[in-house]
């Protein structure tokens, strides 16, 4: 086979300073444009910023390229860098499994990797966990408890957006043992956001004061409309889950995708009945996985989309 190179005319034509066909040998770079300043961004934000980064963009865009690039010029003395691929975290143990990989741990546990984080953090190296906590209470077992009980350098968050249903409120909070950090945050909020409405911030504290009572109507509500779903989905032929502990959401997929026209399936189960599901590529999982929210319709409204569910998925069965 012919190696490929470019001579002079094409590198002139495409303004490019090296020959993007010629092997990476140790030390080479080739950075599109705008490149560097991107990457300048991203380890700024991924160290000072408190946002969540997400880049995005279509196939072949450079997305992966990218984070190698970041990964690979990120300062190894400071700052410990863990990848998680979406093709080997499926579930909580998945990311577990390459949380702890990329760490050194040898068990995949919760306890065993934060006992590897605080020995990081005991070397110099800066590392916080933050955990999203906005779905904690919504389990059908005990709640977990507070990740911040765990460490210092152990960051919860949580809102009454999710599983207590007061979206309209806008109200979160941040519990953290690190009273530095804490002043840290109350600073960066004053920078973007002086002070709450203290309207909502009264009815979010009436709330929060008699909770149990409220948020007992929504748990009912919630494990009523579970038990729908379950005892729908013990009679599917073509459906399989790992059985949700919490939460109002389910992640089924097709037991024999080869079986079954994905395309077909989602274009029948919106035309025919109006019922819409998650496609699996929404979380960079094969389409033949659904996203299957229970919170929000009333049983009947569920019961009905669960049956078009079922209904398209056998109208679109191969032959």
């Amino acid at each position: 086979m012919t190696s490929l190179h470019a001579d002079e005319a094409f590198l002139g034509h495409f303004q490019l300073s090296h020959d993007p066909f010629a092997p990476r040998v140790p030390g080479f770079k080739f950075f599109p444009a705008q490149r560097k300043p991107v990457l300048g961004q991203l380890h700024h934000l991924a160290r000072y910023s408190q946002l969540l980064l997400v880049v995005t963009g279509p196939q072949g865009s450079g997305k992966t390229l990218l984070r190698q690039a970041l990964v690979a010029s990120t300062n190894k003395q400071s700052v410990q860098s863990v990848v998680v691929s979406a093709r080997g975290a499926g579930d909580a143990a998945g990311v577990l499994r390459q949380v702890a990989q990329a760490l050194n741990v040898a068990q995949a546990e919760v306890g065993a990797i934060l006992d590897q984080v605080v020995q990081l953090a005991l070397t110099g190296q800066e590392v916080y966990l933050l955990v999203d906590e906005t779905y904690r209470d919504m389990t059908f077992g005990e709640p977990l408890p507070l990740a911040a009980e765990y460490g210092d350098h152990v960051i919860s968050i949580s809102s009454l957006s999710k599983t207590y249903g007061l979206p309209g409120l806008r109200m979160g909070w941040i519990i953290c043992r690190d009273q530095q950090l804490m002043d840290t945050f109350l600073a960066a909020k004053e920078q973007i956001h002086i002070c709450g409405s203290p309207l909502d911030e009264e009815v979010a504290f009436r709330y929060v004061q008699h909770k149990a009572a409220h948020f007992q109507r929504i748990t009912q509500d919630i494990s009523a409309k579970f038990a729908i779903v379950k005892t729908w989905i013990e009679q599917q032929d073509d459906l399989e889950w790992v059985t949700p502990q919490g939460g109002c959401v389910c992640f089924p997929r097709c037991r024999r995708p080869e079986r079954i026209d994905i395309d077909l399936f989602y274009k029948l189960l919106l035309e025919r009945s109006g019922t819409y599901t998650g496609p699996g590529h929404w979380f960079e999982m094969p389409r033949h996985y659904m996203r299957i929210g229970f919170g929000w319709p009333d049983a009947g409204q569920l019961e009905a989309g669960l049956k078009s569910i079922t209904e398209s998925m056998q109208a679109s069965v191969r032959t």
